[in-house]
Parts: structure tokens; C-alpha cells; sequence
């Protein structure tokens, strides 16, 4: 999110969360422009000692800004800086900071907004959240949309919807349900390190497998399966997950049509 004429002075310096302290003349404050739990594009300044950073924050308390994903700073890293005076802090409006927001996601509807298909789907295919095939070998599914508890926290960005699905396994080592999302063209982040971040529950305590999956399409090279491939320990809150990720590079592989990148979630 973005808004006109954000600037706050802050007291903290170091590597944590901003504790803000007021916004300056003719300004506003974070809180008065997003509110709580929204995320924002923030820029953090030291001019006196040529330090900043730049990245998507929220607000958890009226006065505390969260530096959840720091995207760039002067050391040319994306690690948070270790401000030596308290910097300044806007909110970003740098064409090259919006760049890098709108780069960093190459998932569509991750958010789930969008069920043109329909609001359940029982068989394999694409039949309910747009851009997701939910499939299953050997065991049945029942997909469907869910609505969030208007003003609940547990989930950052008050979401409208989430994606569920109730799993019904048969015995077998073949047998299980997935979700996933192919990214076009199999050259897209090859040979680079990528960062899934999701938040995800579950019924009961239980372990949920994501991987990337590299197919190279008709005439193309034999598909890379198992990329990154870990589990996930879900229980029944609401938690926030982050997995990097090396992506192999296509070097020396042939590229036919209709490549793509799949994530899966199984």
C-alpha cells in the first residue's frame, strides 16, 4: 500500500521492529494513513551517517513498525540495517521500490480473491480458485472457498478469503491430494534463490509437503521434480512460513512449448 505525505521521526536504532514517535509538520503518521496490521513500502534514512533501507513493513501497535521484508539497503543487501543514529522513516514511493514489490510475487490470485470457476470443486482440475489446480491420485478432495472473520488478526492484510481443502487419503504410496500453480516459461528464476512465503492451518497437527517442479514442455527436457521439496508442520493457528529455495539452473536443457515452473503444495 501507499500514501501521500507519510514521514515520522523514530527512537530507535539497531536492527528491530521502529518504535515511531510522531509524524513531522504538514505530515501524517504510519498509523493515521494504514492503521494496524496493513503492510506498506517504508524507507528508512540515517542521513548523518549515509545509512538506509527500504521495505514492506506493518504496524502491530499504533507506534511500532514491523520490518517484516527488508528489499534493498546501502550495503546492497536485503538483511535489515544496524542503525547507528535513529533514521528517519517515509512511506516509499520510489519507482524502483515498486518494482521490486510487483517482481517479487510471480504467484497470481495468491491471495484468493478470485473463484470464477466456482466456490468448490470435489473432482481434479481447475474448477474453483482461479489459477490453482487442485488435483488428487488415489484420494478425493473437497476444495473450497472460506470466508475470514471480518476484523480478525491472525492474518496480516485482512484477506476476504481462503482456500481449504479436506482430504479424504486411501492407503498407498501414490495416493495423495495437491495444490499448485504453474509460472509460465521454465526459464523464469533459473539459477536463483527464491523465497515462498504462505500462511497455512490445519484441522489437527499434521505435515503438509511444498516443492518446485521444473517442466520444460513438449519436445523438452525430462521435467526436475522434488525442487526444494521439505515439510511443513501445520497445526490448528494461523502461522506465517518462509522457504527458501535454490531453483536449478536450465543450462544445457532444451526448452519446448509450454514450459513452466509449477509450485506444489501436497
Amino acid at each position: 500500500m501507499l500514501a501521500n505525505r507519510v514521514k515520522e521521526t523514530t527512537s530507535t536504532t539497531g536492527t528491530g521492529s521502529f518504535t515511531t514517535t510522531g509524524a513531522f509538520t504538514g505530515f501524517q503518521t504510519f498509523n493515521t494513513a494504514f492503521g494496524l496490521n496493513k503492510r506498506f513500502l517504508y524507507w528508512a534514512e540515517n542521513s548523518t551517517d549515509n545509512e538506509w533501507e527500504t521495505g514492506v513493513g506493518y504496524l502491530s501497535a499504533s507506534t511500532t513498525l514491523v520490518r517484516e521484508t527488508v528489499l534493498d539497503n546501502h550495503l546492497g543487501t536485503t538483511a535489515a540495517i544496524n542503525f547507528t543514529t535513529a533514521p528517519k522513516l517515509f512511506c516509499a514511493s520510489n519507482e524502483n521500490i515498486i518494482n521490486k514489490i510487483q517482481n517479487k510475487n510471480a504467484l497470481i490470485n495468491g491471495n484468493f480473491d478470485i473463484w470464477q470457476r466456482g466456490t468448490t470443486q470435489s473432482v481434479s482440475g481447475y474448477g474453483s480458485d482461479d489459477r490453482w489446480y487442485n488435483g488428487a491420485n488415489g484420494s478425493t478432495l473437497v476444495n473450497s472457498r472460506q470466508a475470514f472473520t471480518v476484523g480478525q488478526t491472525d492474518v496480516l492484510g485482512n484477506p476476504k478469503y481462503y482456500s481449504r481443502t479436506v482430504v479424504t487419503s486411501s492407503a498407498g504410496a501414490g495416493n495423495f491430494v495437491y495444490k499448485s500453480q504453474k509460472i509460465e516459461a521454465v526459464a523464469i528464476f533459473s539459477g536463483e534463490t527464491v523465497t515462498l512465503s504462505f500462511e497455512a492451518k490445519a484441522d489437527a497437527s499434521k505435515n503438509m509437503a511444498i516443492e518446485f517442479y521444473q517442466d520444460f514442455g513438449s519436445g523438452g527436457s525430462a521435467a526436475v521434480s522434488a525442487i526444494g521439496s521439505q515439510l511443513i508442520a501445520l497445526t490448528t493457528s494461523w502461522q506465517k512460513f518462509e522457504v527458501t529455495v535454490d531453483i536449478p539452473s536450465i543450462s544445457g536443457k532444451t526448452v519446448g512449448t509450454s514450459s513452466n515452473l509449477a509450485l506444489l503444495f501436497w
